[in-house]
C-alpha cells in the first residue's frame, strides 16, 4: 500500500498537522526505529475501526501534529538591594554538575486493527502556617481555536511495490529544524525516525505558548494608568494541601465552605475577575462528592474563564515518584478539568521541594511552555542578575520560560489583613494597609522584573478568596500615583509580559538550591516505608499489570475481530481505579512523609488497595496466558520479562510442587541450572509427587529471554528426575549439559567469572568485592552505621558536635550454597543509643540492640550482588544507612532520575549563600554510579531514594530516619519552622522493615562486566522477571509464547507499554538513557499497520 504523506508545516508553525500512513501485512511482525537526539522525543499513536479484514486491506492511520510553612526568610529585595552581575547564556545544574541529555516521554502508540493481532502504531509570611509560594497557570479551552495553525496539504509518494525500492525513495524532509526526517519502507515493515543535526534551540520556535488568544494589559475602567506607573496583575488563588497537619476529611470540610463562598462571589460580583485553584483537579472531585448539585455552576465559571483547575491531578513531589507517575498525574488532571470545560496550561509548581531536570520536556509534551515556581533556585544564578523570570533547559534541551516567585507564592496573601488563624478565616481588610503592602511589594519586585510588570499572588496555604479585592484595588489605584494593579488571572499576566529570552538567565538541569526559599531535603528519607510502598505500586502497575493485561488481550483470539476500545477492555477500568488511588498518595505532603500520623496511616491503606488491584489484574492476565495453581510434569514455567531487552537476569518465583518440573529445558534445549528451596511443610508422597496442600517452593534460575517484553515458556527437559531438599539447602542435582559460569564457594569467599566476594571476618564489618577484570577492590561494603538525628520530618539535623556514630558492629555469616546461587546469611547486631536527649542534644547512655538480618545472594554468570536486609527498628532519633567504601575519593556521581540520568557533585556548592544548609545527601532514582579510572561502582535500590557522602570515599544509602515532630522551629540548618510543631511519634518508624538493594563493579562507560548498561541493570533489578506455573496447553508459540516489543537498542529504555488514555490505541513510552544521540530500533511482537510519534496529548510530533 502506498504511504500518504502530508508535508510538515513551514518554519514558525510547529503545531500544524503532518500525516504518515502505511500498511504492513497482518501476518508478519514489524519493527519501529527512531533516532533519539537533542529535543527529539514524543509519543506515537494509531487508530483503527472495526470491520475491515486485515488479510485484505490495512487500515490507514493518520498522524496529527498538530499555617503556612515559611518559604523565604531572606530579606526581601528592594531597589537598592540588587547586585547586577554579568549574565551568561547558561549555567550548570543546582549542584554545578554536568547533566546527561535524556529524551523522555518518547511514546510509541500501537493500535489493533479488526481481525489483526495489533498495530504498532521579605515580606513576612502572612499566615500562621504557609510554607509555600504560589504559581500561576494559563487557561486553555478544549474548543479554543489553535493559534497559528493552518491546514496541511497532501502530496502523493510513489507506491513501494518492489523490494528493490529503498526507504530513500520516499524520504520526506521536514521544513522546521525540530521535525527531522522520516523514512518509510513497506518491504521491511520498518519506520525509521531521524532527528535533524544537533543545533541550538530557536526561541521563536517555542511560540505560540498557548492555544488561545490572550488580551493585552488593560487598565480597569475609570482609573488613570500612565506608563510611568508600576504595573501589576493580582491573581487570586489558594494553595490547598489535601492532607497535611489535618487529615483529608477535616480539610475537605474547610474546602467545601471555601468553595461555596467563592462560587457565591463569582456569581454575584462580576468585578471579581477570577480565581485559580492551585493548579490541581482533585479538588473538583472532593467538592462535588459533597455538593454534586453545583457542578453546573462550576462548568459555567470554568467555561467563562473565571475559575481555573489543573493541569495536575494532585500537586506531587517530583523526586519521590516515577516519571510515569508524573505523566499519569497530568493526564488525569487534564481529563478531570476538561470535564468542566478547560484546563490550566502552565507548569504550576509553587511548593514542590525542588524540581527534576526533565520537567521542561514533560511539560512540553503536554503542550505547556511556561512554568511557575518558588523553590529550588540556588547557585544556578551565580553570574546572573536576579530576575523574576528565567529560561530553564531540560536534559534534552527543551526550554521553558519560568515565572520565578522571588517573594513566594503568597506575596499578596490576606491583602490588608495580615495573618489569619485558620483555613478560610475571613477578616475585614484595611484599604490603607492594602495600599501600603502593595506599594512595598511593587517597589521591591519591579526592578527585577524583565518587563516591569509585577505578579502579585493573592492567596497562600488553605486561604479562601477575599471578596473585597475589587474594592481594595479600586482604592489602591485611585489613591496611589505610583502603581496600578489589575485583578486578573495568570493568562492576563502572560499576555502582559512578552517573552524576551535574550534578557533572561538560562539555567540547565535540576533545581535543588535554597538561596531564596528552603528546599526541605530531609523529606527524601522521612517515613521511608511510604517510598517503598509507592515504588512497589508503581512497579506493579507499570511493569506487570498494564503489559500483562495488554498481552493477554492481544493474545486472545476472541478479541482479534473486535475493535480496541473502552467497551471491551475489561482491565482498563481497574487500571484507572488503581492509578487514581495511587495518585491520591502523591501530594507532596503525603508521599514526602511530612504530615501527621493519621494521614500516613491512610496512605498505607491506599497503597495496600493499589497492590490488591494490581495483584488481581496480574493473576487474571496470567490465567489468560495458561496459569495453573501448581506445577505439573505435563506443564512448565512461564516467565514474563517486563524489560524490553533480551538480557539474562535472575528469575525468582514461588511455585507449588516446583520439584515436578525439574529439570527444565533452556533456550538451547539443554537442562537449565536451577536452585529450588522447598517450603518447610514439604511432604513427598512418592519419588515424583508432593502433597498438593504443601506451601509454595522458591525457584531461582537465570532467565535468558529470547525476546523483550513478553512471556516465554520453559518446559521440562525430561520426566522429573531432579530433586530438592527442604529448608534453606539448594539442590546439587540438575547439573546442566551446557556450559554455564560456575560458582566457586570457600569458607571465606564466593566467586564467579566476574568477581570475588570476600566474607567479613571477626573484627571487620563489611564485604570486600574484587573486580576480576581490573583487580580493583571495593570495601568494606554493606556496613551499617547509625548517627543521631535531631531534626524533623523536613530536615535531617546531625548533632552540632558531629557526635560519634555506631559503625563497627560484629557480624555472623552463614552460607547456603547451590548450583546456580549462593545465599549468605549475614547477621548484624548493633548496640545504639535508645533516644536523643533533646535538651542537651546528646545521645543517651541507654542502649538498644538493632538486629539486621541480610541475605546476600551471588548468582552464577551474573555480575550483580543482590542484598535483602530485614530489621526491627527499636531506636529513636537516629538515621541508619548502609555504607560502601570506594578505593579512592570521588567528587561526582551519576544518578538515575525520572526519564534520564545526571551527573552531580556530591558536596553542595555555595551553601553559605543559602538560607538553609543543604547537607551532602541527594535524591536518586533506581541507581547511582561512582565513576573510576579503572573500575567504577554501581549501587541499585528498590524504593530507597537518598544517597550521601558523609565522609571521604564513603557512599551511603539511607535506610531510614527516625524523628517525632512534623516540624521544629529550633533547627540550626533551617530558619524558622516548616509547618506546625505537631507530635508525630509514628515518624520514628518503630516497625519491622525490609530493604532491597544490590551492587556491582562497572567500567567507565557505565557497563557491568557482562556488557549490561547500569540503567538496564537498574530497571531489571526494580522489575525482575515474573514466574508462574502453566499447563500443557501453554506451549512456546501459543498464548504464553508471545511478546509485545523487543528493544534492540540498549541505550533506550521502555518506560511503559499500555493502552492510550482513550482506549483506542496502544502506547509505548521510551526514553534515551545515554548522553549521546541514539537510533532506536525495536521489534514488535504483533503486526501493525502504521505508527506515529506523538506527545502526551496524542498530538503527532515529527514523523
Amino acid at each position: 500500500m502506498a504511504p500518504t504523506v502530508t508535508p510538515l508545516p513551514p518554519r514558525g508553525n510547529p503545531l500544524a498537522p503532518a500525516v504518515i500512513q502505511t500498511g504492513v501485512s497482518s501476518a508478519s511482525s514489524g519493527a519501529l526505529s527512531a533516532m533519539f537526539g537533542h529535543g527529539d522525543c514524543g509519543c506515537a499513536s494509531t487508530r483503527s475501526t472495526s470491520g475491515i479484514a486485515s488479510s485484505t486491506a490495512s487500515r490507514e492511520s493518520g498522524i496529527r501534529t498538530g499555617y503556612s510553612r515559611p518559604t523565604c526568610s531572606r530579606p526581601r529585595l528592594d531597589s537598592t538591594n540588587r547586585t547586577p552581575t554579568a549574565s551568561s547564556p547558561t549555567s550548570s545544574d543546582s549542584s554545578g554538575s554536568r547533566t546527561n541529555r535524556i529524551d523522555a516521554g518518547c511514546t510509541e502508540s500501537l493500535t489493533r486493527r479488526a481481525g489483526c493481532p495489533g498495530s504498532l502504531t521579605s515580606r513576612p509570611v502572612r499566615r500562621a502556617w504557609s510554607r509555600k509560594r504560589r504559581k500561576a497557570p494559563a487557561f486553555a479551552r478544549p474548543d479554543a481555536p489553535s493559534a497559528g495553525r493552518s491546514p496541511a496539504s497532501s502530496v502523493n509518494v510513489p507506491n513501494i511495490t518492489s523490494p528493490a525500492r529503498t526507504a530513500a525513495d520516499c524520504r520526506i524532509t521536514a521544513s522546521t529544524p525540530a521535525q527531522g526526517l522520516a523514512e518509510l519502507a513497506a518491504d521491511t515493515g520498518m519506520i525509521r525516525l531521524l532527528p535533524p543535526a544537533e543545533q541550538a534551540h530557536d526561541f521563536p520556535f517555542l511560540l505560540p505558548r498557548c492555544d488561545y488568544t490572550l488580551p493585552g494589559f488593560e487598565p480597569d475602567p475609570g482609573t488613570e494608568c500612565s506608563m510611568d506607573r508600576i504595573r501589576a496583575i493580582l491573581v487570586s488563588s489558594t494553595h490547598w494541601d489535601r492532607e497535611w497537619y489535618w487529615p483529608l476529611e477535616r480539610f475537605r470540610f474547610e474546602l467545601v465552605h471555601v468553595m461555596d463562598r467563592l462560587l457565591d462571589t463569582l456569581e454575584s460580583d462580576p468585578r471579581y475577575k477570577s480565581f485559580t485553584f492551585d493548579g490541581q483537579s482533585i479538588v473538583i472531585e472532593d467538592y462535588l462528592e459533597i455538593r454534586p448539585e453545583r457542578r453546573a455552576v462550576l462548568e459555567r465559571l470554568v467555561r467563562d474563564g473565571r475559575l481555573f483547575f489543573g493541569p495536575w491531578y494532585v500537586q506531587p513531589d517530583e523526586f519521590l515518584v516515577s516519571g510515569e507517575s508524573l505523566v499519569r498525574n497530568f493526564e488525569r488532571g487534564i481529563r478531570v478539568a476538561s470535564g468542566l470545560g478547560g484546563w490550566l496550561r502552565l507548569g504550576y509548581t509553587p511548593d514542590m521541594f525542588g524540581h527534576i531536570p526533565q520537567l521542561p520536556q514533560i511539560l512540553r509534551l503536554f503542550g505547556i511552555h511556561d512554568a511557575l515556581m518558588t523553590r529550588g533556585m540556588g547557585p544556578q544564578l551565580d553570574g546572573h542578575e536576579v530576575q523574576t523570570e528565567f529560561v530553564w533547559q531540560g536534559l534534552d534541551g527543551t526550554q521553558t520560560r519560568v515565572l520565578f516567585q522571588l517573594h513566594g507564592y503568597g506575596n499578596a496573601a490576606n491583602l490588608g489583613v495580615g495573618r489569619v488563624s485558620r483555613p478560610g478565616e475571613r477578616v475585614t481588610p484595611s484599604p490603607d494597609r492594602a495600599l501600603e503592602e502593595v506599594e512595598r511589594e511593587l517597589a521591591a519586585l519591579s526592578p527585577v522584573s524583565p518587563t516591569g510588570v509585577v505578579l502579585l499572588n493573592n492567596g497562600t496555604d488553605h486561604t479562601g478568596h477575599q471578596p473585597e479585592i475589587p474594592d481594595l484595588l479600586e482604592h489602591v489605584n485611585r489613591t496611589s500615583k505610583k502603581i496600578h494593579v489589575q485583578h486578573g488571572c495568570y493568562q492576563d499576566y502572560l499576555a502582559a509580559v512578552p517573552f524576551l529570552p535574550e534578557r533572561l538567565p538560562h539555567i540547565r538541569g535540576e533545581l535543588r538550591g535554597a538561596r531564596y526559599c528552603p528546599l526541605l531535603p530531609g523529606v527524601l528519607s522521612a517515613r521511608v516505608y511510604l517510598k517503598q510502598m509507592n515504588a512497589a505500586c508503581e512497579s506493579a502497575l507499570c511493569a506487570y499489570a498494564e503489559p500483562l493485561s495488554l498481552l493477554a488481550e492481544l493474545s486472545d483470539s476472541s478479541l482479534r475481530a473486535e475493535s480496541v476500545g473502552p467497551s471491551n477492555t475489561s482491565s482498563q477500568g481497574f487500571l484507572d481505579h488503581a492509578w487514581q488511588l495511587l495518585l491520591q498518595n502523591h501530594p507532596h505532603d503525603s508521599i514526602c512523609g511530612c504530615s501527621v500520623d493519621v494521614v500516613h496511616r491512610e496512605n498505607e491503606s491506599r497503597f495496600a488497595k493499589v497492590l490488591q488491584v494490581a495483584e488481581a489484574l496480574v493473576d487474571h492476565a496470567q490465567r489468560g496466558l495458561g496459569r495453573r495453581d501448581e506445577a505439573s510434569p505435563e506443564g512448565g514455567l512461564a516467565v514474563f520479562n517486563p524489560g524490553g531487552w533480551s538480557i539474562p537476569w535472575p528469575a525468582v518465583g514461588r511455585i507449588r510442587n516446583a520439584r515436578s518440573l525439574l529439570p527444565l529445558a533452556g533456550p538451547d534445549g539443554r537442562a537449565l541450572p536451577m536452585d529450588v528451596t522447598l517450603s518447610p511443610d514439604f511432604r513427598p508422597l512418592d519419588d515424583c509427587r508432593v502433597d498438593p496442600t504443601a506451601g509454595a517452593d522458591t525457584v531461582r534460575f537465570l532467565h535468558r529471554p529470547q525476546h523483550g517484553c513478553g512471556v516465554e515458556v520453559l518446559s521440562p527437559a525430561c520426566a522429573g528426575s531432579a530433586g530438592a531438599t527442604a529448608g534453606r539447602e539448594r539442590s546439587r542435582e540438575n547439573r546442566p549439559a551446557s556450559t554455564v559460569g560456575e560458582l566457586v564457594v570457600t569458607d571465606t569467599s564466593v566467586e564467579n567469572r566476574y568477581f570475588r566476594l570476600t566474607l567479613p571476618r571477626r573484627g571487620r564489618s563489611g564485604l570486600l568485592l574484587v573486580d576480576k577484570a581490573t583487580g580493583v577492590m571495593f570495601g568494606p561494603l554493606c556496613r551499617f552505621e547509625s548517627v543521631a538525628d535531631a531534626g524533623d520530618e523536613y530536615e535531617f539535623q546531625p548533632l552540632p558536635s558531629g557526635g560519634p556514630g555506631v559503625r563497627r558492629p560484629m557480624q555472623k555469616v552463614t552460607m547456603f550454597p547451590g548450583r546456580f546461587s549462593c545465599v549468605l546469611g549475614v547477621e548484624t547486631r548493633m548496640a545504639v543509643p535508645a533516644r536523643l536527649h533533646r535538651e542537651s542534644l546528646t545521645r543517651g547512655r541507654e542502649k538498644v540492640v538493632l538486629t539486621l538480618d541480610s541475605e546476600v545472594t551471588v548468582f552464577a554468570d551474573h555480575p550483580v550482588i543482590h542484598v535483602r536486609t530485614r530489621v526491627g527498628n527499636c531506636a529513636r532519633d537516629h538515621k541508619l544507612y548502609a555504607a560502601f567504601r570506594m578505593p579512592r575519593s570521588f567528587d561526582r556521581v551519576v544518578c538515575g532520575t525520572q526519564f534520564g540520568s545526571l551527573e552531580r557533585e556530591v558536596a553542595p556548592r555555595n551553601v553559605v549563600s543559602s538560607i538553609e544548609t543543604i547537607p551532602p545527601w541527594h535524591p536518586f532514582r533506581d541507581y547511582v554510579a561512582v565513576p573510576g579510572k579503572q573500575a567504577g561502582f554501581a549501587l541499585f535500590a528498590n524504593g530507597l531514594v537518598e544517597i550521601g557522602v558523609p565522609e571521604e570515599r564513603l557512599l551511603a544509602l539511607t535506610l531510614w530516619r527516625s524523628v517525632e515532630w512534623l516540624s521544629r522551629p529550633d533547627l540550626p540548618f533551617r530558619p524558622g519552622d516548616a509547618g506546625p510543631m505537631m507530635h508525630t511519634p509514628e515518624a520514628q518508624c518503630l516497625r519491622e522493615v525490609e530493604f532491597e538493594y544490590a551492587f556491582a563493579a562497572a567500567d567507565r562507560d557505565m557497563r557491568l562486566a557482562d556488557g549490561t548498561f547500569v540503567w538496564q541493570a537498574a530497571h531489571l533489578f526494580s522489575n525482575p522477571p515474573d514466574v508462574w506455573a502453566v499447563g500443557p496447553d501453554a506451549i512456546p508459540g501459543g498464548k504464553a509464547g508471545a511478546f509485545l516489543v523487543h528493544m534492540l537498542t540498549p541505550e533506550v529504555v521502555l518506560s511503559s507499554i499500555r493502552r492510550s488514555p482513550d482506549g483506542t490505541a496502544v502506547r509505548a513510552t521510551l526514553y534515551n538513557a545515554a548522553d549521546r544521540r541514539t537510533e532506536c530500533l525495536l521489534e514488535v511482537g504483533f503486526p501493525f499497520a502504521a505508527a506515529r510519534r506523538t506527545d502526551f496529548l496524542s498530538r503527532a510530533l515529527e514523523p
